[in-house]
């Protein structure tokens, strides 16, 4: 009686919760601030967690990967390319449409409302969500499929862990990744093998690029010299290394063709070669592990590159970079998860024990300097994302201590 009386009053206080915070944001998601979004949301999360039954909510989370493995299928059978933009559609009009056997369309149809994805009105009948419809969007689509398909090995990781005694991957050739796939090659290594992988990885990287490209363009430029400041041909203003095909470096000089100085992006051999670089960057093959082979470059930006990669192996990127780095002139530039060290997204939670694929990892604050400080650097800036952002990467910015 006392847990039952108790649970009412937490959700009609939970709630009261939802409607100050509905209130505050005034009735429309467009109207309130992120702030108040953000309010709103939890509030509601914490109305439904409270509730749902706890075994039904700890059953669903069991049965996770049969959810990621009905939509997987789904997009291999090209469900969400042939659904009406603004219709219903039936599971019979979708099987005649992608070729599909009638009862497995059904079937994977049932599985897609339960993780949110389409509306079932009626027997058989679907219609959109905000979340089948943004999986129309071939951007975004080609970003969750790619997503999907690198998190397949993750249903090994409680194997792999207990073959390494549960300790924390510290070793990328030794790593789940190698483990899964029963290869000694890393995953880049590996995947120029699989043209299939490859090129879903390509497209997946240049995806998430793209729905970068204006926060990262934005980075960049805030790191190039003003266009009234004298510099001069010779002098490199940014080298991006590990940058794959510059797209977003090349977005920034197509928009400032008249800046004086290089910009450059490196990456390893069969990444560079045979591609032409936009006009004003310098494409250059480079390993960053081994030594820099630019000199007082004002930028070293590395995107997205030390998450891939243990403390071992970033200390080693580090120590093949400042070297080249010219004191009062040189800095290093980061674009990365900064995790909190208290309450961190379940995405970036979740991000970072898929980072274990390859012994990477997302790292707080506190480990990043560390990281920095151990190497002959001093963090002179980190820059967080504003709340809510696409993109949960923080800036980092480094000089020689």
């Amino acid at each position: 009686m006392t847990t039952n009386h108790q649970s009412s009053l937490n959700v009609t206080s939970l709630t009261r919760d939802v409607q100050l915070a509905s209130t505050t944001l005034g009735g429309d998601v467009g109207y309130g601030g992120e702030a108040d979004r953000l309010s709103l949301l939890a509030a509601a999360r914490e109305l439904v967690t409270t509730l749902e039954k706890p075994e039904l909510a700890l059953f669903k989370i069991a049965k996770g990967p049969v959810g990621h493995a009905a939509l997987r299928t789904a997009f291999r059978m090209r469900i969400f390319e042939v659904f009406p933009p603004s219709e219903r559609a039936t599971a019979t009009d979708l099987a005649d449409r992608t070729g599909t056997e009638h009862q497995l369309m059904t079937r994977i149809l049932r599985a897609l409302p339960g993780i949110g994805i389409f509306v079932e009105v009626d027997k058989e009948t679907y219609c959109h969500n905000a979340l089948s419809k943004a999986l129309c969007h071939p951007l975004y689509q080609t970003l969750v499929m790619g997503m999907c398909e690198t998190t397949t090995m993750m249903t090994a990781l409680p194997d792999y862990l207990s073959s390494i005694a549960f300790r924390n991957p510290s070793h990328s050739e030794h790593a789940l990744f190698q483990y899964y796939s029963g290869t000694q090659m890393n995953k880049y290594e590996y995947m120029h093998t699989q043209p299939q992988q490859l090129a879903m990885f390509s497209a997946y990287q240049a995806a998430a690029t793209e729905v970068q490209s204006n926060t990262l363009q934005a980075i960049i430029n805030a790191f190039l010299p003003d266009d009234n400041l004298q510099t001069g041909d010779d002098e490199v203003l940014l080298v991006d290394v590990g940058g794959g095909r510059g797209e977003t470096i090349s977005k920034v000089r197509n928009q400032r063709p008249d800046l004086p100085g290089r910009i450059i992006v490196q990456d390893l051999p069969k990444e560079i070669e045979g591609r032409v670089p936009a006009p004003g960057i310098e494409a250059m093959p480079h390993d960053f592990f081994t030594p820099q082979p630019i000199a007082g470059a004002h930028v070293y930006f590395f995107c997205h590159v030390f998450h891939d990669w243990p403390d071992s192996a970033c200390r080693r990127i580090l120590a093949n970079t400042t070297p080249a780095m010219t004191r009062g002139e040189s800095r290093i530039v980061i674009v990365d998860q900064v995790v909190p060290e208290v309450k961190a997204s379940a995405f970036v939670a979740l991000m970072d024990i898929s980072m274990m694929a390859s012994a990477g990892t997302e790292r707080t604050e506190r480990q990043w300097r560390t990281l920095l400080e151990g190497a002959g650097l001093a963090v002179r800036k980190i820059n967080h994302p504003e709340p809510g952002s696409l993109t949960a990467e923080s800036t980092i910015e480094a000089v020689l201590a």
